[in-house]
Formats: C-alpha cells, sequence, structure tokens
C-alpha cells in the first residue's frame, strides 16, 4: 500500500471546502423568487399569521400559500430564515427588508 502523501490531504481538503462554501452560496429556487420578487416591490417581505393557516409570507402581492400544498409555505418560511442568516434580509418590526447585498443578489438570479 502506498502512503498518502500530506500534500494530497491538503489538497483534497481544498477542494472539499470549497465545494462546501459553493454549494452553500447557491440559493434555493424559492430564495431567489423571494429575493428577485421584493427587490422589485420595494424590498419588503412580511411574515403573516392566520388562527387557520399559522405563519406564511408575502412579498409583494404574493402570498406564499396554497391549501393543496403546504409545502410552499413551509418553503418560504425556511427561505425567509436562510435570507436572513446570509445577510440578504433585516427585521425592521415586522418586515424583512432587503439589504444591499440583498439587492445586488437579487440582480443576479
Amino acid at each position: 500500500m502506498l502512503p498518502i502523501m500530506p500534500s494530497v490531504i491538503g489538497i483534497v481538503g481544498k477542494i472539499w471546502s470549497w465545494a462546501v462554501a459553493w454549494h452553500r452560496s447557491r440559493l434555493s429556487l424559492t430564495e431567489s423568487r423571494m429575493l428577485t420578487e421584493a427587490a422589485s416591490t420595494g424590498g419588503i417581505i412580511t411574515k403573516l399569521k392566520t388562527g387557520q393557516t399559522g405563519e406564511f409570507v408575502m412579498v409583494g402581492p404574493t402570498a406564499y400559500l396554497d391549501d393543496n400544498e403546504p409545502l410552499k409555505r413551509v418553503e418560504a418560511l425556511q427561505a425567509l430564515d436562510s435570507l436572513i442568516k446570509r445577510g440578504f434580509l433585516y427585521v425592521d418590526n415586522n418586515r424583512y427588508l432587503l439589504t444591499q447585498a440583498g439587492f445586488k443578489k437579487a440582480r443576479k438570479c
């Protein structure tokens, strides 16, 4: 058996960390749609709550809520959290506003 050279391990580690960083930087389809729609409608996203359906996201006139497809609501709530963690949105009272980075990323989507 041939010993693995430390330089090979270092190269593999760098490739792996680059691949992980690249994957984390990609937006989901829902995140991308929410960013571009928010940018085109004033940069505001709201999270609302009803007694019947629970929390859901509104971006401009679009409600990410569908009684026949509950996954749509969940995906939008997760996308909202992800966009905040990535620094594309910040919270102002009950509104979520695009940051400068959010507007720039929306242009690239």
